[in-house]
């Protein structure tokens, strides 16, 4: 399930380090990202940094998820049922493409309930 990255522009100014992803995690798409679907398909650009990836009908599973504010233990369970995996398998992959989607801008970020004191 790895989407393919036709043009991996790192920033030099600000390193990217991935981190660990708490479940309860969202992320928002921001402005500078253009997306466009092809049935189970779709094509993610930045228009900041011009890094696009082409994500397959996994990718775009998971992309529907994270632009509906569904958290990472969500869209996890949701995998494993729809493409019928193991929960770890399924949850390994989500990390996965959201490491290369944060790493190219193209999420950020969104509120994690379990941060909240």
């Amino acid at each position: 399930m790895q989407p393919s990255a036709s043009s991996q522009r790192r920033n030099p100014v600000v390193p990217y380090f991935p981190v660990k992803i708490s479940p309860s995690q969202t992320f928002s798409i921001p402005d500078t990202t253009l997306v466009r679907e092809f049935d189970d398909e779709c094509v993610l650009l930045n228009l900041k940094n011009e890094s696009y990836f082409g994500l397959d009908i996994t990718g775009t599973f998971i992309w529907r998820q994270i632009a509906a504010g569904r958290t990472i233990e969500e869209i996890g369970r949701m995998m494993a049922d729809e493409f019928e995996v193991d929960p770890e398998t399924a949850t390994s992959d989500l990390r996965s493409l959201v490491d290369d989607l944060l790493e190219h801008e193209l999420v950020q970020y969104g509120d994690d309930p379990s941060a909240a004191s």
